[in-house]
Parts: structure tokens; sequence; C-alpha cells
């Protein structure tokens, strides 16, 4: 019995750490979302820098997206 709830208690341990580093790299994203946001608010959003821009956060919704999934996962 004590064994396995080491045992739990190490999963349980292992299962909080991914949840942190997955909530880390959303907040990471987040930054740099408002930081591109920003920087479009400032171009051409049709010229080639302003659709960079755009195609970066499209790319990070997924991201996040994908994030919140794996989140849900855990």
């Amino acid at each position: 019995p004590l064994g396995r709830i080491l045992d739990v208690r190490g999963r349980a341990a292992q299962l909080e750490s991914s949840i942190q580093q997955i909530d880390a790299r959303i907040e990471r994203i987040r930054i740099d979302q408002d930081r591109v946001r920003n920087n479009l608010n400032s171009v051409d959003q049709n010229g080639e820098l302003g659709r960079t821009y755009v195609e970066r956060l499209r790319s990070q919704e997924v991201e996040i997206a994908t994030l919140e999934t794996d989140r849900a996962r855990v």
C-alpha cells in the first residue's frame, strides 16, 4: 500500500509539472502575441511584414489550441 501511495504521488507530481510547463508556454505565446499585435498596428497589414505578423498570430493560435487540448488530456 505505501508503495502504491508513493507511485500515485509521483505520478501526480509529474502531471502537475506537465501542466505547469504547458501553462508557461501558453503565457509566453500570449506575451509574444501582445508584442506582435502592437507591431502589427505600426505597419501596413496588407504589406509583407503585416502578413508575416498575421501569419505568426495565426500559427500561435493553433499552437495555443493544441496546448490547451494537451493540458486537458493531462
